[in-house]
C-alpha cells in the first residue's frame, strides 16, 4: 500500500469519526469537524516547509482577527499546525540535518526565554497561583515569535523572497478587510455617537507593520507594480490604524516615519509627506462617504482622541496605566526573580479612570507585564532580544548594499523601536498580533542577511 493511500485510508476514518461525533456530541462538532483539516495540514507541512509557510501567512487573517477571550475551535487548529510545523522544522534541523539554529546571540537569548518561561508555566500551575489554560494561552501567543526561524531559513533568495512577499501582502489586505467588514458593519447599524466609535480595536501592530514597511518599500523601490502594491498596502494599513483610535499606535508610527526621514534625501522625504497626505484625505472621503450623518461628530472624536494625548496629566487613560503599575510594585518587588505565574489575575482600585476594582491577567506595560509573570531576569532577557536585534539592523545599513537589503534593515529597526515604545503603555508581548509582527519583523531581519549572499 502506498504512502499517499495510507493517508487517504487515515484521512476518511478521521472523517467518519468526526461525523459520528458531531451527532453524539453537537457541543464539540465544530472541533472533531477540524481535526481532519488538522492532521491534512500537518501532512502537507512536513513534506514541504514551504506548505507551512503559507498556511501560517493565509491563516493570519484569522489569528489577528479572533478574540482573546477563550478557545475557539479555528484557534485550536491554527495554533496546531503552527507549532506542528515549528517543531518539525525544530526535529529535522537538530536531528535529520544536524545544522544548527543559533546564529546570533539574539536567536540564544529567545530560545532561552521561552525555555525558562515553560518552566515558569509550570511552576505557577504546580503552586495553584495561575490557571492551567491561561497560562498555556499566554504561552502560545508569545511564542508565536519563534515563527521567525523556519522562515528565516526558508528565504534565503530573491526568487523565494518575491514569492513570500507577494503571498504576505495578499494576507495583509486580507487582514484588513476580514477587519474593516466587521467595523462596518458596527458603523452602518449605530444608532449613536458611542455605537459609531466603538471599533474593534486589535490588528494595530499589524497595520503598523504594513504601514513602516509598506511606505519605506515605496520610497525605496522603483518597478510600477511593485511601487503600486506597496503603495496600496500602505493606504490601507494607514485607514486600518487610525480607525483602531489607538493613539499610542498613531503616534508611534508617525515617530518612525519621522527616523525615516534621516536615511532618505529631500525627494523621498516629500513622498513620505505625500503618504501621509493621501491617507488622511482617504479617510476623510470614506467617513463622508459610509456615514454622512454622523461624520461631524466622529470627526470631532478624533480630534479629541488625538489632542488629548499632548495634555497626559489630564488624561485618564494614561494616568490609569500608572494606577496599575504602582499596585504590582509591591508584587513585583515580593517575587523579584521568579514572578507570580502567566496567567496571575491582579487586582487594584482604579482611582483615576472609573473609581472601580479592575481583574484581570492583562497588564497595560510589557515591561512589567513579563517582570510581574516570570521576574525581572526574564524580562531583561527578553527585551534584550529586541534591543540586539534593532540595534543589529540599523547598524548593517550600508550604501554598497541594495536598496531592498537596506529597506528590510531600515524598516524592522523602526518597527522595533515602536514595539519597544509602545510596550510602556501595553502588552504586545503577548497579544495576538503582537507574535506576528514580532515574527516577521525579526524574520526580514534575518532574510536581509541572507540575500547578500544571493548574487
Amino acid at each position: 500500500m502506498s504512502h499517499l493511500s495510507r493517508f487517504n485510508i487515515g484521512l476518511i476514518f478521521l472523517l467518519v469519526v468526526s461525523i459520528v461525533t458531531t451527532f453524539l456530541y453537537y457541543e464539540i462538532s465544530l472541533a472533531s469537524l477540524l481535526i481532519p483539516v488538522v492532521f491534512t495540514s500537518i501532512y502537507y507541512i512536513s513534506k514541504n516547509s514551504k506548505n507551512w509557510i503559507l498556511f501560517f501567512v493565509y491563516t493570519i487573517p484569522l489569528w489577528t482577527n479572533l478574540s482573546n477571550k477563550g478557545i475557539n475551535p479555528i484557534d485550536l487548529a491554527i495554533i496546531i499546525v503552527w507549532y506542528s510545523g515549528l517543531i518539525l522544522f525544530f526535529f529535522n534541523m537538530i536531528y535529520i540535518k544536524k545544522r544548527t539554529i543559533i546564529k546570533n546571540l539574539g536567536d540564544f537569548l529567545i530560545l532561552f526565554f521561552f525555555f525558562m518561561y515553560l518552566f515558569y508555566l509550570i511552576m505557577g500551575v504546580i503552586t495553584g497561583t495561575s490557571p492551567i489554560a491561561g497560562s498555556i494561552s499566554e504561552y502560545l501567543r508569545a511564542g508565536v515569535i519563534l515563527l521567525y526561524f523556519p522562515i528565516r531559513e526558508e528565504i534565503t533568495s530573491y526568487k523565494k523572497l518575491n514569492y513570500f512577499v507577494k503571498h504576505l501582502i495578499f494576507s495583509l489586505f486580507l487582514t484588513f478587510i476580514f477587519w474593516s467588514i466587521l467595523n462596518y458593519l458596527r458603523i452602518s447599524s449605530a444608532r449613536n455617537i458611542y455605537e459609531a466609535t466603538s471599533f474593534q480595536r486589535s490588528n494595530q501592530e499589524i497595520f503598523t507593520l504594513g504601514i513602516i514597511f509598506g511606505s519605506i518599500f515605496y520610497i525605496s523601490l522603483k518597478g510600477f507594480k511593485s511601487k503600486s502594491a506597496f503603495l496600496i498596502l500602505t493606504l490601507f494599513s494607514g485607514i486600518g490604524l487610525i480607525i483602531t483610535f489607538s493613539r499610542v499606535y498613531w503616534i508611534t508610527t508617525i515617530m518612525g516615519l519621522t527616523i525615516s526621514f534621516f536615511f532618505f534625501e529631500a525627494k523621498k522625504k516629500i513622498n513620505i509627506l505625500f503618504l501621509v497626505f493621501t491617507i488622511l484625505t482617504i479617510f476623510i472621503i470614506g467617513i463622508l462617504t459610509l456615514a454622512p450623518e454622523l461624520s461631524e461628530y466622529l470627526f470631532d472624536y478624533f480630534y479629541k482622541r488625538f489632542t488629548s494625548s499632548t495634555d497626559l496629566t489630564g488624561d485618564v487613560s494614561f494616568l490609569s496605566r500608572f494606577d496599575e503599575i504602582f499596585k504590582l510594585y509591591d508584587e513585583i518587588y515580593l517575587y523579584l526573580l521568579g514572578g507570580m505565574g502567566l496567567s496571575r489575575d491582579f487586582s487594584y482600585y482604579n482611582s483615576s479612570f472609573d473609581l472601580v476594582n479592575w481583574i484581570s491577567p492583562f497588564i497595560h506595560n510589557a515591561y512589567v507585564h513579563i517582570s510581574y509573570k516570570a521576574g525581572i531576569p526574564m524580562a531583561l532577557v527578553y527585551f534584550s532580544v529586541l534591543g540586539f536585534y534593532v540595534t543589529s539592523s540599523l547598524s548593517k545599513i550600508r550604501k554598497n548594499n541594495s536598496e531592498i537589503i537596506n529597506a528590510f534593515y531600515l524598516s524592522s529597526g523602526i518597527c522595533i523601536i515602536i514595539f519597544l515604545i509602545v510596550s510602556l503603555l501595553t502588552s504586545t508581548f503577548s497579544s495576538r498580533p503582537g507574535g506576528v509582527f514580532l515574527a516577521l519583523v525579526i524574520a526580514f531581519i534575518n532574510i536581509a542577511d541572507n540575500l547578500k549572499n544571493d548574487k
